[in-house]
């Protein structure tokens, strides 16, 4: 993602920046940079506390997303299931009771998948649930454990039109899953992220001071994806310009946000 990560020693140079956070009823969902790919960590919620904050684990589910991973998964998402999705906010069909892209990472003998899944809401009028699920180490016949799987809900996020502060009443509710695609935005064009850019200087800066002088190629920075350009995965004309309409409905309580952070390691 930010150049060739197989030219140098990973334990040699860990560079992290945080790109973003998703909180839900489920889990909590961190994305960061890590040297040349994406780190991702979900950590399962465990209630809430005295103040009616929720608590997450110290338990987690993580793994790392390559440039390609991320092309192939955004991609697959783009062909598979954006479509249906789409035709489902429209009314023009029932939402399906799942469905899932999902590619592997890792390696023997600890194999993940990485799934992107829509689920059928309980209520008829409500927006289908996004779902970010990780099923760490997979067995031979691809069979996951559920003490291995981690599964992230993306909150919806609502907005109000014709909102009046004297009585209160607002002409109607619109309901979106605003969370999930601004990550599938991150997944599918990470370069995009002022953020991203950040951590790439960061990288390229840790880079030539740990390697500058044994010499090597270690590649342009982020986005030069080793020459990668297949027009079959090109994502300019994916979310960008295919951005779901709003989804009518009634209230109900969203708890997404998206703030950029300090830097953190992101395996503990």
């Amino acid at each position: 993602m930010y150049g060739n990560g197989n030219r140098m020693n990973q334990n040699e140079l860990s560079v992290t920046t945080l790109f973003r956070s998703s909180a839900s009823r489920t889990s909590l969902l961190t994305l960061r940079g890590w040297n040349d790919k994406i780190s991702v960590i979900i950590k399962p919620a465990v209630g809430e506390d005295s103040q009616g904050v929720m608590q997450y684990s110290d338990r987690q589910g993580q793994t790392a997303l390559t440039m390609d991973a991320c092309e192939t998964l955004s991609y697959r998402f783009n062909q598979e299931i954006l479509p249906v999705y789409n035709k489902v906010i429209a009314g023009e069909m029932e939402c399906p009771d799942r469905m899932s892209v999902c590619i592997e990472t890792g390696k023997t003998p600890k194999r993940n998948m990485i799934s992107i899944e829509m689920i059928k809401p309980e209520k008829a009028d409500e927006l289908p649930d996004m779902y970010f699920v990780l099923y760490s180490s997979i067995d031979d016949n691809n069979i996951a454990s559920e003490s291995n799987t981690f599964k992230h809900v993306f909150p919806k996020k609502i907005s109000y039109v014709g909102y009046n502060p004297v009585n209160g009443i607002s002409e109607k509710t619109v309901y979106e899953n605003a969370d999930f695609f601004m990550f599938m935005n991150l997944i599918s064009n990470p370069n995009m992220m002022v953020p991203v850019d950040y951590h790439n200087g960061k990288f390229m800066k840790a880079k030539s001071e740990t390697y500058g002088s044994k010499g090597g190629n270690f590649g342009n920075g982020f986005g030069s994806n080793n020459g990668y350009n297949n027009q079959q995965y090109s994502n300019s004309n994916s979310f960008a310009s295919q951005m779901p309409g709003s989804f009518d409905t009634q209230p109900s309580q969203g708890v997404g946000f998206g703030m950029f952070g300090n830097d953190e390691m992101p395996f503990n």
